[in-house]
């Protein structure tokens, strides 16, 4: 997965898109979140609705921080639907 964003000084201090493969649906992501874990995260807007969701951030976070939260919701949704198979390796690879 990667940032929707392109380059670096565009990033947001307060919201973060992940772009998903072209073969998931955001939506998806975004509702098995609320429903499974309570976690609310964005869909995509307008021209990105569909392909990618988005995480706020607001509050201190650093970078340690930043990293490991995101990295084990992700985790944890991959392994969740692909019943423990290689699909997290798609996202990190």
């Amino acid at each position: 997965m990667k940032n929707c964003c392109q380059q670096e000084e565009w990033y947001s201090a307060s919201v973060t898109a992940i772009v998903v493969p072209p073969n998931i649906d955001s939506g998806e992501i975004v509702s098995r979140a609320w429903k499974r874990y309570n976690l609310s995260l964005g869909g995509g807007l307008n021209k990105v609705a569909g392909k990618v969701f988005r995480i706020g951030h607001v509050g201190h976070l650093n970078e340690v921080n930043y990293l490991f939260s995101h990295t084990s919701i992700i985790v944890t949704y991959c392994t969740d639907i692909s019943q423990g198979k290689t699909f997290c390796w798609l996202f990190f690879r």
